[in-house]
């Protein structure tokens, strides 16, 4: 016997009215069982008691479970609705249903290392497989990330040393006892060292993010924009740093100057009525004392060993930022995309202070003084009084051409500092380069005229009655330099 329906009953079957019409008959989406697509997994899962039917095939089209289900079980009824369900997804027969150990076999060689631990994993699609196996960088291994970075460091601080006509003068030189000298403590700027955030390796290109920001709390990126040939295969960040200095008033500049301690000043006296017989001595600056790259202090150079050492006890403050790499889509060789990033920017602070930078940074700098010696000689003619400087020696011993006196009313004369002792000496053979002591040949004379500090220089002067000149040395008792 039939069976009798109910509902509207249909003798024919539903057709447009003509075939050149275009609208559907039906929908899938209201019809009972069958097949039908829905946007995502929880959508099918929702498809009422009363459209379902075992062995339905239903579509996923977006989402992680994306893909083809088959209802393989369902209990509810038409007042409670769907209360247990069980689909299955359908394997295409281009996907692996069970997992493969790459052991042997022609092909073991160019496929190891391809995958974790050597197993293709259960759903690996056979497209997957074979463009790992024949095409170049599906997802090369050469690209890579570097965060960006930066850091700051005070260079070796310097002392500058001036005369009394602000003229430099340079470290480690010989000048006369007595001369004024400023001395300043400064600093260079310091050395940044940089790395920007990275991105490289991007052979094919690749295209630019959008980030969104899910109801879930959860982040997603999805790919936007057309694709970019990056410069040299990669993408790199700018990154902006200012060095500053604050004083201890509070004024802000950017001349990248620091703070001092244990500056010690050796040798250096403070008036330039220096004794000879005086000994070394060393002073400290203060904590009070102004040192922020500002003139130190005037000093006079004693006999000697002067020095001059400044240790950084402060370094700059340094604002920065280095820009970090949103996430970008690499494109692969098989025009597939994958998300690589992002990139951080490590050191990206409001401030960084360098403290403590250690005795290693200290400047130095020192002089050696000496006493000056001076003749009459000026050229092949004698002057009144010894006003020619000899040159700066820190040793003892002098040699003179004298010249001939031809009827002049001077006589050779030579003045030095009156604590030591003097010996002459005059050239006897000039091949064998042999001199014999001459001191009979000159007298002694007090030199009021000339003081160094509290030393007070003689003069010695030719009274002998000659008509030639002649070649001498003059040996002092002591060095210039003590």
């Amino acid at each position: 016997m039939a069976i009798k329906y109910s509902g509207t009953i249909i003798s024919s079957p539903v057709y447009p009215v003509d075939s050149d019409q275009t609208y559907p008959t039906h929908d899938s989406e209201f019809g009972k069982g069958g097949y039908r697509s829905v946007n995502s997994y929880s959508d099918m899962e929702n498809i009422s008691y009363e459209r379902r039917s075992l062995g339905m095939e239903v579509r996923v089209l977006t989402g992680d479970k994306k893909g083809l289900y088959v209802l393989k079980s369902f209990e509810g009824d038409e007042l409670e609705g769907v209360t247990a369900q069980e689909w299955e997804e359908v394997k295409s027969a281009s996907v692996l249903e069970n997992e493969i150990t790459i052991s042997g076999g022609p092909l073991a060689n160019q496929a190891s290392g391809l995958y974790e631990n050597n197993v293709i994993p259960a759903g690996t699609s056979l497209e997957e497989i074979l463009s790992k196996l024949l095409c170049t960088e599906e997802w090369p291994t050469n690209v890579g990330t570097k965060d960006g970075s930066f850091s700051i460091k005070p260079n070796t601080p310097s002392v500058i040393l001036k005369d009394s006509s602000n003229n430099t003068i340079t470290s480690e030189s010989t000048v006369e006892v007595g001369t004024r000298v400023t001395i300043t403590l400064t600093s260079s700027n310091s050395t940044v060292s940089k790395q920007s955030s990275e991105i490289y390796g991007l052979t094919y290109g690749y295209y630019n993010s959008e980030k969104i920001e899910n109801e879930d709390g959860s982040i997603e990126y999805k790919k936007v924009g057309s694709l970019i040939n990056p410069s040299n295969n990669k993408i790199t960040t700018d990154w902006i740093t200012e060095q500053i200095h604050t004083y201890l008033d509070g004024e802000t500049t950017k001349y990248y100057q620091y703070s001092f301690s244990s500056v010690t000043i050796n040798g250096f006296r403070d008036t330039d009525q220096v004794s000879n017989s005086d000994s070394s001595s060393s002073s400290t600056l203060g904590e009070e004392e102004p040192t922020n790259a500002v003139a130190m202090r005037t000093r006079y150079v004693a006999p000697g060993s002067n020095s001059v050492s400044g240790t950084l006890i402060g370094g700059p403050k340094c604002k920065g930022y280095i820009e970090g790499i949103e996430p970008v889509f690499y494109k692969s060789s098989l025009n597939n995309t994958r998300m690589i990033g992002p990139v951080a920017a490590q050191g990206s602070v409001d401030e960084m202070i360098v403290k403590d930078p250690g005795t290693s940074l200290a400047g130095t700098a020192s002089l050696t003084g000496v006493y000056p010696c001076f003749t009459n000689i000026s050229g092949l003619n004698y002057t009144s009084y010894p006003n020619t400087r000899l040159e700066l020696i820190k040793g003892n011993q002098f040699f003179f051409e004298i010249p001939n006196e031809n009827g002049q009313d001077y006589r050779f004369m030579f003045s030095y500092p009156g604590d030591r002792t003097l010996k002459l000496e005059i050239l006897t053979d000039e091949k064998t380069n042999t001199f014999q002591d001459y001191e009979a040949g000159f007298t002694d004379e007090s030199d009021g005229n000339r003081i160094y500090g509290s030393v007070t220089y003689k003069t010695w002067s030719w009274t002998s009655a000659k008509s030639g000149g002649g070649k001498i040395r003059i040996t002092l008792s002591k060095n210039l330099n003590s």
